[in-house]
């Protein structure tokens, strides 16, 4: 079972039956019901999801109202491992970016406490307002899945839109402070070669200490960097590092 996570202006907790009506309501909605199927009886299906041993659901919380649910599951091969996300909120509070703290929130819990390198979504290639959330966590396009989904009315087909987050490449920001993640590009000085490269800079906030053993200083427009950091292409623990920013 997934713990009960923290995000910045939302609560994510595991979903119980007493959560079932609310859930159903939300469901129901004209803006929910667009990109989400049913057969009609909504209670049963998230009933259903409860008990299903290959996902997990949660409920979206925030200000101690439920106003949505978001759901994972896993490919546990260890060839292809990886984690799908999946969310809806309540079209009341579209816009003020809990969608995207639910997501951020769900995705670190994942790839920190979990330890999957790639997670998915698959949202209506339609979808701007979805693909812009899943966008400013991290995500990115990977390709079109053509006539991938029935549409809702089972009429027809619609595309979806495959994304992907990365752990090493893309991970998502730090609780409380988004602009603790940067990938910055500069030159890169390892055992006296220098590289042209990006680093990504975590929990550094470019006046102290940074993670990973990195200490970090700004001055005016440049970022010098002086420590040492893991080395995981060549499998080494620890290398002695130099950075000076673009």
């Amino acid at each position: 079972m997934t713990a009960t996570l923290t995000g910045d202006t939302v609560l994510l907790r595991p979903a119980t039956t007493a959560d079932i009506p609310r859930l159903a309501e939300i469901r129901a909605t004209p803006a929910v019901l667009a990109h989400w199927h049913t057969d009609g009886d909504l209670p049963a299906e998230l009933a259903e999801d409860l008990v299903d041993p290959e996902l997990a659901t949660l409920v979206v919380e925030h200000g101690g109202t439920v106003v949505g649910a978001i759901q994972w599951g896993a490919e546990e091969d260890p060839i292809y491992r990886h984690a799908s996300i999946d969310i809806y909120l309540d079209p009341a509070v579209h816009g003020r970016g809990l969608g995207t703290d639910a997501v951020r929130t769900l995705a670190r819990h994942l790839i920190a406490e979990r330890g999957f390198h790639r997670l998915v979504i698959d949202p209506s290639a339609d979808n701007a307002a979805a693909i812009a959330c899943y966008t400013r966590v991290g995500f990115r396009p990977v390709g079109i899945l053509r006539q991938y989904e029935r549409d809702t009315d089972g009429k027809g087909w619609h595309d979806g839109l495959l994304m992907d987050l990365l752990a090493r490449t893309s991970p998502p920001s730090p609780r409380g402070n988004p602009r603790k993640f940067a990938l910055i590009k500069g030159r890169l000085t390892i055992r006296g070669v220098r590289y042209a490269a990006s680093l990504p800079l975590i929990n550094a906030n470019f006046r102290g200490v940074g993670g990973r053993g990195y200490s970090a200083t700004k001055r005016k427009s440049r970022v010098r960097f002086a420590g040492s950091m893991p080395d995981w292409d060549a499998g080494m623990p620890r290398i002695d590092v130099g950075w000076s920013s673009a």
